[in-house]
């Protein structure tokens, strides 16, 4: 399960970055792409071979800091929001699962349930951002191409 999430995290920002530049800027969105993707080579052989470490787990989201200022501008205020929902609920989660902390008595509710009510609430956050982006992209598209 763990590499599974290992790959959404990876996989929720190519529509961003694919959609997000115009033509004479793809290479920044395909810079970032190559960017994740080593990023996640490296830690799904990190959590294979190894303990899980916050530093590989945080590594794929905080890469794209640099060019959040373009996913502000590209993105609708529903979709920033849905953005940082999935940020957020990915950031307490990893810390849940590497710090193995949780609030609740760990015999009823352990850090693994609460790492994955994160994850679900992250993926349901992303699954939302990621189509309201590429319905929107298609919308464009097809208006250009009946004009």
């Amino acid at each position: 399960m763990q590499k599974g999430v290992i790959i959404f995290v990876m996989s929720i920002f190519y529509p961003i970055l694919l959609l997000i530049f115009s033509e004479e800027d793809a290479w920044i969105g395909y810079l970032f792409c190559a960017i994740i993707t080593g990023l996640t080579g490296w830690n799904l052989y990190g959590t294979m071979y190894g303990r899980p470490s916050l530093f590989r787990m945080m590594s794929v989201p905080f890469s794209q800091v640099p060019i959040f200022y373009y996913y502000h501008k590209f993105m609708t205020d529903f979709e920033w929001k849905a953005f940082w929902t999935c940020a957020i609920s990915q950031i307490v989660g990893v810390l849940i699962f590497v710090k193995e902390f949780t609030i609740f008595d760990p015999d009823a509710i352990g850090f693994h349930e609460i790492y994955h009510v994160t994850t679900i609430i992250s993926m349901v956050a992303a699954y939302i951002m990621n189509y309201s982006i590429i319905e929107r992209f298609l919308k464009s598209k097809s208006n250009i191409e009946k004009e």
